[in-house]
């Protein structure tokens, strides 16, 4: 469908407000998260379509890990020295880390899921075996995660 790459450029110029949806049970404009999935099940069909989304969302991603503050001082340490003496002790970091980081790599996440499982839902529905299709996700989560830097 000549529809699917033009809607997943659409997509990708507002992929942060795409990420909002599923993590704040939000809309886009009018689509609900239950109707996008319903647009991306459409729009992965097509693997151009689907590399642009993915590769969208890894800078999305990248640019959005990279606002998780410094955990060794400054606004840091302001915002996880719950004791007062102007460090920062394991457990202060662990909380930090939790809040800070942890969090904010589910909520990337949740997307990303959304993305993998609409591409196996539409490589199914064009006749790929299971098997094949594991495979296939494997192949494009090992792709997807050297766009990250981890």
């Amino acid at each position: 469908a000549p529809l699917r790459h033009p809607l997943a450029a659409a997509l990708a110029a507002r992929i942060g407000a795409l990420t909002d949806v599923f993590v704040n049970h939000g809309r886009l404009g009018t689509l609900s998260a239950e109707r996008l999935d319903r647009l991306l099940a459409f729009v992965n069909r097509d693997e151009a379509a689907f590399d642009l989304l993915v590769r969208a969302h890894a800078e999305h991603m990248r640019a959005a890990l990279n606002t998780i503050p410094d955990l060794t001082g400054g606004p840091a340490l302001q915002k996880g020295d719950f004791d007062g003496d102007g460090t920062l002790t394991g457990a202060e970091r662990d909380h930090l880390l939790n809040r800070h980081f942890a969090n904010r790599i589910v909520e990337e996440a949740r997307l990303f899921g959304h993305l993998l499982e609409t591409r196996a839902q539409a490589l199914v529905a064009d006749g790929q075996e299971a098997k094949r299709t594991d495979e296939s996700l494997r192949t494009m989560v090992r792709d997807s995660l050297g766009l990250l830097p981890l």
